[in-house]
């Protein structure tokens, strides 16, 4: 399960516009050992405090976490974890923590064996095969910026259509994400034409749910996929009714350039 953001909307508490179908999730698949990596660090809030976010935001929904940097010897908490959870945050702190530990290809390698990943923001930015797709700033210097490869496509959080003053959000302001978006395919097709993916852009209250080849778009906020073919495709956000595995497929239109 893959979130854009906490709300969507201000002063709102964290994942309340997913209470209908977040609460049977996590009875059913967070019952176990979930490990939670809380390195996408905010502001002053460091790894052990963004951790501590995360407990109070899932203990809402009955799931306890245990964290992976606070562990001794995390590949073997991650060897025997029965989910993955990765909080919001910085993206660039979070990958540069996984790369100066070598805990990225442990993570990748759990993901590929079924192992559950549930992510937010930074967490489902690191996915896909790079993070070119967030809309932070870059903060860090990192040996590379591939993420999990785990999708073969991108995810852009945090999607609005217009101003940022619409969404009432102050955090992501600047060119508009539709705007980002664009120049991330351009880019891609002109500069990194064997490294670009397709992206789709999601927006806060929305959620993406994979299993298998299945992937459905949570929630009543729509989405767009910009393909790598230059086309535009909206999505209606429909509680998971429409199925959007193409973005699984490879050899699909979405992929050619």
């Amino acid at each position: 399960m893959l979130f854009s953001g906490l709300q969507d909307q201000k002063n709102q508490p964290p994942y309340d516009y997913a209470q209908s179908w977040l609460l049977p999730f996590a009875q059913e698949n967070l019952g176990g050992l979930n490990v939670c990596v809380s390195n996408a660090e905010w502001h002053n809030a460091n790894a052990d405090q963004m951790f501590g976010y995360a407990q109070e935001h899932w203990g809402g929904f009955g799931v306890t976490l245990t964290s992976l940097h606070q562990s001794h010897n995390p590949v073997g908490l991650l060897n025997r974890a029965d989910s993955i959870v990765v909080t919001g945050g910085s993206v660039h702190t979070l990958l540069r923590y996984l790369q100066t530990t070598d805990l990225l290809e442990a993570i990748r390698e759990r993901v590929n064996e079924g192992v559950l990943y549930v992510g937010t923001s930074a967490g489902t930015i690191l996915t896909g095969p790079t993070i070119r797709t967030t809309m932070e700033n870059p903060v860090l210097p990192l040996e590379n910026r591939r993420g999990l490869g785990v999708l073969p496509f991108g995810i852009l959080c945090h999607y609005y259509e217009y101003s940022p003053e619409q969404w009432g959000d102050r955090h992501h302001s600047g060119v508009p994400p539709v705007g980002r978006a664009r120049n991330m395919i351009a880019f891609g097709r002109k500069y990194d034409p064997e490294g670009a993916e397709p992206i789709i852009a999601i927006k806060d209250g929305s959620a993406l749910r994979v299993v298998g080849r299945d992937i459905r778009l949570m929630g009543n906020r729509s989405a767009t996929i910009f393909g790598l073919d230059k086309s535009e495709r909206k999505v209606r956000g429909d509680d998971g009714r429409e199925d959007l595995s193409m973005l699984l497929d490879e050899r699909s239109e979405l992929y050619r350039i």
